[in-house]
């Protein structure tokens, strides 16, 4: 798969970690198994990159140390930071796909964005 080109301003997702290793994997099933598009694919690597640099910044080691809670203020964060609603919902629609992966590989015992809601995103006149 061919390496997305991150913007100065988002992590690039490299690492031979246990955080990295799992989303590649994540990745590359979505990208064989499930054929998702290349730009779907590179919305979901920056996405899961920020979620991998997030982690590593709490000292996570693997992804058990993720809680709801932690999970609830990386959203809030992101959103903060200037992330439009409809951006939030992709990253917290990218975490949920990997989070529920994991809780399928046995990984996690349940899935911490579980619950978790994105913000609204405001409705356009037509």
């Amino acid at each position: 798969m061919a390496a997305a080109r991150a913007r100065d301003d988002e992590p690039a997702l490299v690492g031979d970690d246990a955080l990295a290793a799992a989303v590649l994997d994540y990745l590359e099933r979505l990208r064989v198994e499930r054929g998702y598009s290349p730009h779907t694919l590179a919305g979901y690597r920056r996405d899961l990159a920020r979620l991998v640099a997030f982690a590593r910044r709490r000292g996570a080691g693997g992804w058990a140390a993720l809680d709801a809670e932690q999970l609830r203020g990386f959203i809030a964060a992101e959103h903060r930071r200037g992330l439009s609603a409809t951006s939030v919902q992709r990253l917290l629609s990218s975490c949920r796909g990997f989070l529920d992966q994991l809780v399928r590989e046995g990984v996690l015992p349940a899935s911490p964005a579980l619950g978790l809601r994105a913000p609204r995103a405001p409705r356009k006149l037509p």
